[in-house]
């Protein structure tokens, strides 16, 4: 019963985002939102969701970093790395890019890049 009125408030809260950008689709926080809500559902459309949340504030580190780690928890090793990369670029200072690229490089067995990563971490 308890999940039935789980999935009842979800999908109100689904509903109620989509409304919000479609009035104003600058909202880039809700488009995380609905990427995360739709990925927690294991639904493909949540990369939608993030690439709308970019285009949204494409200098804005947050909507990228949604999207990398999306891409991290789906094994899209190089696709999460790349996005990090940009996030690297835009903001030099955001630590939790490096450490995620730590990890994944971790995960690919690439330890010598992910030592690297974590220099950068300390240093940051």
């Amino acid at each position: 019963m308890l999940i039935a009125i789980w999935r009842k408030y979800v999908a109100r809260a689904i509903s109620s985002f989509q409304s919000a950008v479609e009035k104003d689709p600058d909202l880039a926080d809700i488009w995380i939102k609905l990427g995360q809500l739709f990925a927690k559902r294991e639904n493909p459309v949540a990369i939608r969701y993030f690439d709308n949340g970019i285009e949204a504030a494409p200098m804005e580190v947050q909507p990228i970093y949604a999207k990398a780690e999306y891409m991290h928890s789906n094994n899209k090793f190089d696709e999460a790395l790349e996005l990090l990369k940009n996030i690297n670029k835009l903001d030099p200072q955001f630590v939790e890019g490096y450490f995620r690229s730590g990890i994944i490089y971790l995960e690919m067995d690439s330890i010598e890049q992910a030592y690297n990563q974590f220099n950068i971490v300390i240093n940051v």
